[in-house]
């Protein structure tokens, strides 16, 4: 950091210097003499900004993490906390509250946001939540759909997202109010997916992304962190294909448990007036080798079985509508 801030001082100095003598430059063309200082300025600008903003962000970072550990230690107190996932909560924490600070966000109302959920960390390491094949968002005598939200809005720059194709939400508000089913084939880019979906659509649309019912793979089900903001969700849990046969032992029981997810979610279906959402690629969005985003291929197999689900669904119409999300940090 002192390397940036002397070379931020030596191209200012030059400037000042330029500046000084350019009235004795008399062949200079006028537009010479203003655009070259400009860009210069601009480059500046630049470095200067860079450079405060990794010393605001190291200095954050020194500052959560002190804090962060502190409640951390308390917690290791009064609860057996593994040290694998000690470490864990002290990384996913501390960046949190870095990128909250870094976003002129409120610290005290998202520092009690993260006490809550670092509670209801906790209090399900010490007790496990079980996970129903149809789990219902679980909004009382605690609102574990609230505190995803609030937990993810800090994350979310709502003024410069883009909700596009909105107007469809409408039509498909009609399909499931009529009785019909509409299913969502969707990409995934990370476990917060409905978190941010919410964040973004209750505020337009309330209740839609709320009573939206998710297909989730066991690892929102069953990882420490994770599991709280599962527990706010509509959840058709479901073990993917990748994970049925790990470890051996368990996987009649991992099959019996996903064909009785198949028979809830096709009663589901014939009852009508639900919105599912499913990522059919069965993982997330990777970047290419060029850096770009790419949707993962959808499972052919997926799709048919969501048709002949619609078809056995006597009485409900069911319409596929693709959506899709990209995430990006903000500059």
């Amino acid at each position: 950091m002192v390397v940036d801030r002397r070379r931020c001082l030596v191209v200012a100095v030059l400037l000042a210097s330029a500046d000084a003598v350019r009235p004795a430059v008399a062949t200079r063309p006028p537009a010479v003499r203003t655009a070259a200082p400009v860009m210069i300025m601009d480059q500046l600008k630049k470095i200067a900004d860079d450079g405060a903003l990794a010393v605001k962000q190291a200095a954050a970072e020194k500052v959560v993490g002190e804090r962060v550990a502190a409640k951390l230690a308390a917690a290791q107190a009064k609860y057996d906390i593994p040290q694998k996932y000690t470490n864990l909560m002290q990384s996913f924490f501390t960046s949190y509250m870095t990128e909250i600070y870094l976003a002129d966000r409120d610290l005290d109302e998202y520092e009690q946001i993260l006490s809550t959920l670092m509670k209801k960390v906790l209090e399900t390491a010490q007790e496990p939540h079980t996970f129903q094949p149809f789990h219902e968002a679980i909004r009382a005598p605690f609102d574990y759909y609230k505190m995803g939200c609030d937990f993810a809005n800090g994350m979310v720059d709502a003024d410069r997202s883009l909700v596009l194709g909105a107007e469809q939400i409408e039509k498909m508000q009609q399909q499931i109010a009529a009785g019909d089913n509409v299913v969502l084939f969707a990409n995934h880019q990370s476990e917060a997916d409905p978190q941010i979906f919410s964040v973004l659509l209750d505020p337009k649309v309330p209740g839609f992304a709320e009573e939206t019912i998710f297909v989730a793979g066991d690892r929102v089900t069953t990882d420490l962190l994770a599991m709280p903001f599962s527990m706010g969700r509509n959840l058709l849990c479901i073990f993917s294909k990748k994970h049925v046969d790990n470890p051996p032992e368990l996987k009649s029981t991992k099959q019996r448990h996903n064909r009785m997810v198949m028979k809830t979610m096709q009663q589901l279906m014939t009852d009508g007036g639900k919105c599912i959402w499913v990522a059919p690629s069965g993982g997330r969005d990777r970047p290419s080798d060029d850096g770009k985003y790419e949707v993962a291929p959808f499972d052919s197999k997926s799709i048919e079985m969501f048709r002949l689900m619609s078809a056995k669904a006597d009485g409900t119409a069911t319409s596929g509508q693709p959506r899709g999300n990209l995430g990006a940090t903000s500059g």
